[in-house]
């Protein structure tokens, strides 16, 4: 409750039973009261919604956070993202992209604790750290200039071998620990901190939708364009 009014942001359909399901709620709930406070002063523009709900993102996650979720609700689609203080994304043109599914992990993971491993070997192996970047951003690069879905396919398997890798030199896993069998011939890659939600990529031979279990469900995944919209 404020002097503009009352506001709630609900997200609990964006939790499961007993665990965070890691679709990017805080953001998307920055997003939405960032705007509506924004709107109720009469200030609203996208450019400062995007500045302030980052900066805002960023604090109740410690300061950290690259602020590519909060762009991303409030942009949608598909983005390619230049880091910083205030991050820029440019929109990429998803239709060569596969069909893909969503499927929840085994286990919440803290996005700050992620992060905070992270720091911390960047500053205990800085040249390793340097190479992961690298090897990273030229598998982005790769993502984003994709002309067929077979070389989409390609760079999220080495992008995924890459995240493995990397979970196992913090100690944040990024891998299941109990595959379902319906996913054995599908690219299923870990998105976000740790092996929380995963990106199944159904190709070309598992179907997004088979339900193995209450927590080994693929869900299809559609890509919404629109991002924050007034209803």
């Amino acid at each position: 409750d404020t002097e503009l009014g009352s506001f709630t942001v609900d997200t609990t359909p964006f939790f499961g039973a007993d665990m965070k399901l890691g679709l990017g709620s805080s953001a998307a709930a920055t997003v939405c009261l960032s705007a509506l406070l924004l709107r109720a002063l009469e200030l609203y523009e996208t450019a400062l919604v995007a500045e302030i709900a980052v900066q805002a993102h960023r604090l109740l996650q410690g300061g950290r956070g690259s602020g590519y979720d909060v762009l991303t609700s409030l942009q949608g689609g598909l983005g390619l993202f230049t880091g910083g203080a205030q991050p820029e994304r440019s929109r990429l043109d998803h239709r060569i992209w596969p069909p893909m599914g969503i499927r929840h992990g085994e286990r919440s993971v803290s996005t700050p604790r992620a992060v905070e491993a992270f720091e911390r070997w960047t500053n205990t192996a800085p040249t390793a750290a340097n190479a992961y970047v690298e090897t990273n951003n030229r598998i982005v690069r790769r993502l984003s200039t994709a002309a067929h879905r077979d070389d989409v396919v390609d760079g999220i398997r080495e992008a995924k071998s890459l995240g493995r890798e990397l979970g196992r030199t913090i100690g944040i896993a990024a891998e299941p620990e109990h595959p379902p069998e319906s996913t054995t011939h599908c690219v299923e890659k870990p998105l976000g901190a740790g092996a929380e939600t995963y990106l199944v990529v159904p190709y070309p031979d598992c179907s997004a939708g088979a339900g193995v279990g209450d927590n080994a469900e693929v869900i299809p995944l559609t890509i919404e364009t629109e991002g924050l919209r007034w209803e």
